[in-house]
């Protein structure tokens, strides 16, 4: 998600794990996931040792090793995150009319656009 919608203010403070009352943890619902461009453009937490420009093998490999994943998971995963991501400023325009200027849609659709470019 955070490399194809561009979410570039990644860190781990960023993932959270809440407790319920007979103490089961559970990973908290997403939060702070936005647009960002980043210093540099880089993100805080590198894919497999990359930060700037995030090649589908990089997150390929990081499915695979830390989340135990297949390849072809991974790959449905990145696939279906990216079917959303390219209808981003139709859908933002939907549900938002009026509230995000037409400028702005754009700039975040490229960047979108670049991000899924890369991984294809």
């Amino acid at each position: 998600f955070n490399v194809v919608f561009n979410n570039r203010d990644d860190h781990c403070k960023n993932f959270s794990f809440l407790m319920s009352q007979n103490g089961q943890w559970k990973l908290s619902p997403a939060y702070d996931v936005t647009f960002c461009e980043g210093p540099g453009g880089y993100h805080q937490m590198d894919i497999m040792g990359e930060a700037l420009d995030i090649p589908r093998q990089a997150l390929v490999k990081l499915g695979t090793q830390e989340a135990e994943l297949s390849a072809q998971e991974v790959d449905e995963i990145i696939g279906s995150i990216c079917k959303v991501a390219i209808r981003f400023s139709d859908i933002a325009h939907d549900l938002l009319p009026g509230q995000i200027q037409a400028e702005t849609l754009q700039m975040i659709q490229n960047r979108i656009a670049h991000n899924i470019h890369l991984l294809n």
